[in-house]
């Protein structure tokens, strides 16, 4: 009888349309070359599960290798429950990383009886999913000749067929494949592989000329109709089941700007919904900036690029300004697409390969426009927090005539969405994340606009030089940016008590928080010590002998007031140590119930204790003591300082806490 049955389950034929291995039947089972997205351990979990359809198995087994050893094991016992046949379900485990693995099902029976190799899969991986979608930049048919088996994608080897069908879903090697993966999400691939050892797939779904009311169309009974755009990405998705998909990267706009096609942003809103319904595995979607075309609807276009972060959720946005385009001005060469790659994997890393977060891996957003000052013969631009913004320099190209063409970024800043209406900039400035523009004129411009409107004479391919950050990254253009008038100016007052600087200074009408900053006078930049809602603030971390310089400015979401003027300087001088014994020291600190200073020899003098609001609380004489003891148990917990001053004027302080 166990003959038999061994000779049932094993020639049984296998259906092509099914998961069917002799009598085993299978609903999760990986296919050679699939991955696996891996979760935040690192691993991927693979599910197989089935049906065996003979009686009389104990269970059924997966192993695992890892490069040809033994490497894992799984395992789901049968409950015929009086019938003929049995479902089964299990899961193993692979981690994320360049190896080969290869997993055997088998079915079993009791230890020491019979058991039968039902099916081996190899090549498995486990790694991170992308998707690709857009038009001709998204595709990027750019070619190189690098290749890996751990970059992959779900399409089919090329032939001599330029069509593509709803079978063309192979695991196979994204560099060679069809649809393509494209130049910049190879790289991309490759950047992630050599750098951090995972392994990815990406699908890309782009279509050169497509516009964006071609994504919209959706078979609402079928979202993954591979017969349209959206339905094509959506299908091949499904056939890959990842559990997760990293990023979404939406490259799409030079069409609808070559045009002049109006509805851009009803067109999103609308895809963005059907993202939202069908794309849940997607934790991100991220939006790419197209780069200058001269098109009276491209400003806005980019403009709505560069807001939706703002505008959607699960969104973010990179701007690819900067990237040098090809003579044809829309496209990218090899290289211009590995640029963009480049930049694409910085940004990712700090998302999810465990690289320190630095706010430059991100293209510098705008987030206010004023004037900064009263006679608006100046205005400021303020970007994302942490950027340190570069003007750059000017640039000579040659011209369409042959002769030398100087181009200057002062050129791209305009008025109230008229090209005409170019702002008079004689310098800009750049300083932390902000961007100050000084002007020849007073002007009365009510938006400002950020790259060209119409196309310059005599130049053949617009190349910057461009606004970016200190790591070359340009930009994100905007168009028809409120450009407002300042916050009135907060009036300061900066004073020495004790051992602080205390800072008062008057409220603004609609100011939501006050910056405080400070620099050393000799210092280029200044840092800001806080930001608070306080017209107050106390300075305690200051050192004899140097001279500081404070401002203060008034800020809310969409304005700030000026702070050109707000520079107070202030020289503070708290003591010097003539001789080296002249120096003491709180033991311990944090103190208790009292406050203990160690003079390095006798001295004689006064003791203050002041509050870090510049309060004097205490003060006790000195007389040719080496060691001062003063009860705390009146002060509350917090900061304090200790001032001694000795008979010729010498101060010292030190601070503690109880």
């Amino acid at each position: 009888m166990r003959g038999i049955l061994l000779f049932l389950l094993l020639t049984i034929p296998q259906f092509l349309t099914a998961q069917r291995f002799y009598s085993v039947v299978f609903d999760q089972l990986p296919k050679d070359m699939q991955m696996y997205a891996r979760d935040d351990d690192n691993l991927a979990r693979i599910p197989i599960s089935g049906k065996i359809e003979i009686p009389d198995w104990s269970h059924m087994s997966a192993v695992v290798y890892r490069n040809g050893t033994r490497y894992g094991y799984g395992e789901a016992g049968f409950d015929y429950k009086g019938g003929d046949t049995a479902q089964f379900q299990m899961e193993v485990a692979i981690e994320a990383e360049p190896a080969d693995y290869t997993i055997e099902v088998w079915a079993c029976r009791v230890p020491g009886e019979d058991s039968a190799l039902i099916v081996t899969r190899n090549d498995i991986a486990a790694g991170d999913f992308y998707l690709i979608t857009g038009q001709s930049n998204g595709a990027a048919l750019q070619f190189d000749n690098w290749s890996s088996k751990y970059c992959r994608t779900i399409a089919r080897i090329p032939d001599n067929n330029p069509a593509t069908s709803p079978a063309d879903t192979l695991w196979i090697p994204s560099s060679w494949s069809h649809p393509f993966t494209g130049a910049w999400g190879i790289h991309l691939q490759r950047l992630i592989l050599e750098n951090h050892q995972i392994p990815t797939t990406i699908i890309n779904a782009s279509i050169p000329g497509a516009k964006i009311s071609h994504f919209v169309i959706r078979n609402d009974k079928n979202p993954a109709d591979p017969n349209n755009l959206y339905g094509a990405l959506l299908y091949r998705l499904n056939i890959a089941k990842p559990k997760r998909v990293r990023g979404f990267f939406w490259f799409q706009g030079e069409q609808e700007a070559i045009e002049n096609i109006p509805g851009y942003e009803s067109y999103f809103d609308q895809l963005y919904q059907y993202w939202m319904e069908d794309f849940t595995s997607v934790e991100k979607f991220f939006i790419l900036q197209t780069n200058v075309i001269f098109s009276n609807t491209s400003p806005e276009i980019r403009d709505f690029q560069r807001r939706t972060k703002y505008i959607y959720p699960k969104t973010d946005h990179f701007s690819t300004l900067g990237v040098p385009l090809s003579d044809d001005r829309i496209h990218y060469l090899l290289d211009g697409y590995k640029e963009l790659a480049r930049r694409l994997f910085y940004f990712l890393e700090p998302q999810y390969y465990g690289v320190d977060f630095n706010p430059e891996v991100r293209s510098p957003a705008i987030q206010k426009v004023f004037y900064s000052s009263p006679e608006k013969d100046e205005i400021t631009l303020v970007f994302d927090e942490g950027q340190q913004m570069e003007w750059p320099a000017d640039s000579t190209v040659i011209g369409r005539n042959g002769a030398d063409l100087l181009i200057s970024n002062r050129d791209f800043f305009f008025f109230d969405r008229d090209a005409s209406a170019k702002a008079p900039i004689q310098q800009g400035v750049a300083e932390g994340n902000r961007v100050v523009l000084r002007l020849s004129e007073s002007v009365n411009g009510k938006t400002l606009t950020y790259i060209p409107i119409e196309e310059p004479e005599n130049l053949d391919v617009p190349q910057g030089p461009y606004l970016r950050n200190s790591r070359k990254l340009g930009t994100f253009s905007f168009a028809n940016v409120p450009l407002l008038d300042p916050l009135s100016r907060p009036q300061l007052d900066v004073q020495l008590v004790g051992a602080a600087v205390q800072l008062n200074w008057t409220t603004v009408a609609q100011a939501e928080a006050y910056v405080v900053e400070r620099k050393i006078v000799s210092d280029s930049q200044f840092t800001v010590l806080t930001e608070t809602n306080s017209p107050n603030y106390t300075d305690t971390e200051v050192e004899e002998g140097k001279t500081y310089v404070y401002r203060v400015r008034a800020i809310n979401d969409e304005v700030e007031s000026t702070s050109i003027e707000q520079t107070v300087e202030i020289e503070i001088i708290l003591g010097k140590e003539p001789v080296e014994d002249f120096t003491f020291h709180i033991v311990p600190n944090p103190v208790q119930d009292r406050v203990r200073l160690m003079f390095g020899k006798p001295q004689s003098g006064t003791v203050t204790i002041v509050s870090t609001q510049g309060i004097k609380l205490l003060t006790r004489p000195v007389i040719s003591e080496s060691v001062v003891i003063i009860s705390a148990e009146n002060l509350s917990p917090g900061s304090y300082l200790a001032v001694f001053e000795d008979s010729k004027g010498n101060q010292l302080t030190r601070k503690f806490i109880k």
